[in-house]
């Protein structure tokens, strides 16, 4: 056996588009590309990050289990209305236009129980997002007349980023449902809640 440390694991805390959101999504990106060259995400890939981590080793899973199973919001809706390019024009992102009272509580929880763990959060005001695509894209689109899309808040999750050649794959270590989100959870953590 290697003496070699485990690498640590690129995490975050994220919210999951439902099956149904995610064929809206899919409705748009098809529309937008049409548009708009770049690398565009999967829309089963599609997620809107809570908080991000960053790298964690394996033995801080249990902690950030805890944390997040501790945490009581109830479940919301949030209609993802408008489309913005961010970062000089490199990512393509659908936004909200109103940020939901609970969406913001589930952040400060999760920042709160970070902070008092001694795990600092980023520094930078949480505005949450769904990322479309990465390119270099013009500083204004021209968006085909859609629909917004709503989302049904029931739950978050804890993921895991690998990097690959082709973009990120994501999976999916835990998930925790909201106060008033319906349906059980599935074994292993793999409830695909949203």
């Amino acid at each position: 056996m290697s003496g070699r440390a485990a690498e640590p694991l690129r995490l975050f805390f994220a919210l999951w588009p439902d099956p149904a959101a995610v064929a809206r999504l899919a409705l748009r990106r098809a529309a937008l590309r049409r548009q708009i060259a770049g690398r565009w995400l999967r829309a089963e890939d599609c997620h809107v990050t809570l908080v991000f981590l960053g790298p964690v080793a394996a033995a801080g899973l249990p902690g950030l289990r805890k944390l997040a199973g501790a945490i009581t919001v109830p479940a919301f809706a949030l209609v993802l209305d408008r489309l913005e390019c961010w970062g000089r024009g490199r990512a393509l992102c659908l936004t909200p236009t109103h940020v939901p009272a609970e969406l913001a509580l589930l952040v400060g929880r999760l920042e709160a129980g970070l902070s008092e763990a001694g795990r600092a959060p980023e520094g930078r005001s949480y505005r949450p997002h769904l990322t479309l695509a990465r390119a270099d894209l013009p500083a204004t689109v021209d968006e085909p007349p859609v629909e917004p899309i709503a989302l049904a808040i029931r739950g978050f999750r804890l993921v895991q980023s690998a990097p690959q050649p082709d973009g990120a794959r994501y999976r999916c270590l835990d998930s925790w449902r909201l106060a008033g989100g319906a349906g059980a959870g599935i074994p292993g953590g793999q409830d695909p809640v949203t």
